[in-house]
């Protein structure tokens, strides 16, 4: 079952959609001194996933997407690294 949405996000969600702002003007809503600010905090580890970031944006009362963290995280050439992914071990290897 899907859970459902509240109405003041449903109305949110429909005003972004009608506004038709680009993904650039969005971005935008997050400032020069906010970005610097968040990229230094993952440099000293504060933020370790771009989940925590998202978490930390949305308590701070910007309304941006999981997806929208990662761009905004790319576009500070920050690169999600896929984890290497290690063969469980057994008796016999030990």
């Amino acid at each position: 079952m899907t859970r459902t949405i509240s109405k003041s996000v449903q109305n949110q969600i429909q005003l972004l959609l009608a506004s038709n702002m680009a993904y650039e003007q969005v971005m935008e809503r997050i400032s020069g001194l906010k970005k610097s600010t968040l990229g230094r905090q993952v440099i000293k580890g504060e933020f370790k996933t771009a989940k925590a970031v998202h978490q930390y944006l949305n308590g701070l009362g910007y309304t941006i997407g999981y997806s929208g963290v990662l761009k905004l995280l790319k576009s500070m050439n920050f690169r999600a690294k896929i984890k290497a992914k290690k063969p469980l071990l057994s008796v016999k290897d030990t």
